[in-house]
């Protein structure tokens, strides 16, 4: 895949941070309202499904620490609290 690199503004790109961070605070409500983070525990497949990420990306921020895997009776599963902090980084792709 190629990829196009095109200058925006730095005010611009300022501003799309900002709705990023404003829409992963949206998104965290939403699944604090319908009681989907309130289990300590989730697996890869929750995790893909809150974070819109493919099941390789979120291994891969398992890899890079970003998120917190524990194994329960061989399976895996992601913290609560890792998926929590992850959507309040502002930063996070």
């Amino acid at each position: 895949m190629e990829h196009t690199l095109i200058a925006i503004p730095k005010e611009a790109y300022q501003e799309i941070q900002l709705m990023k961070s404003d829409i992963a605070e949206i998104k965290h409500l939403i699944l604090r309202e319908n009681n989907v983070l309130q289990k300590e525990y989730l697996s890869i497949k929750e995790t893909c499904s809150i974070l819109n990420f493919g099941r390789t990306k979120i291994h891969k921020l398992i890899n890079e620490t970003r998120l917190d895997r524990v194994k329960r009776d061989r399976r895996a599963y992601i913290t609560r609290e890792s998926i929590e902090r992850f959507l309040k980084t502002p930063t996070n792709k």
